[in-house]
């Protein structure tokens, strides 16, 4: 189960929020299911329902997962418009295997995030974790 910092929680949401009315995306790096560091990636289609991260802003990412010994937990983006989970075209075009994909969407509360596995050509929802403190390690 990824654990996520309420802090960092509103920080995501944020991000969407100010990216509107296009899909928002970044990258969750930390060790043992604790996020660590969030990366704001932009998203070279600038569209409400499509997103692709820019690659060197992905690379600059990697290169800092590395450089900080730290892994790739998971990847988030939004819909502005819906649904509150991964899409035909999120499932299609899910490029890394193993981590968890975010999504972020709005709801009658406001706005929200949900975590899920993407395997076999389809999805399922995992426990995220929200913590109000600090990390616990």
């Amino acid at each position: 189960m990824l654990n996520l910092l309420k802090s960092q929680w509103l920080e995501i949401i944020d991000y969407c929020v100010q990216e509107l009315p296009n899909e928002a995306c970044g990258l969750l790096a930390g060790k043992d299911f604790n996020i660590q560091k969030i990366f704001f990636i932009s998203n070279q289609y600038k569209s409400p329902t499509r997103f692709l991260m820019e690659p060197l802003e992905l690379l600059t990412a990697f290169n800092w997962m590395d450089d900080h010994n730290q892994d790739l937990l998971a990847s988030f983006h939004s819909h502005p418009n819906g649904p509150n989970h991964p899409s035909v075209t999120d499932i299609k075009e899910f490029y890394y295997p193993g981590i968890e994909s975010m999504i972020v969407f709005p709801d009658s509360d406001g706005w929200n995030l949900r975590s899920f596995k993407i395997e076999n050509n389809s999805f399922y929802e995992t426990d995220l974790q929200i913590n109000f403190g600090k990390h616990p390690f």
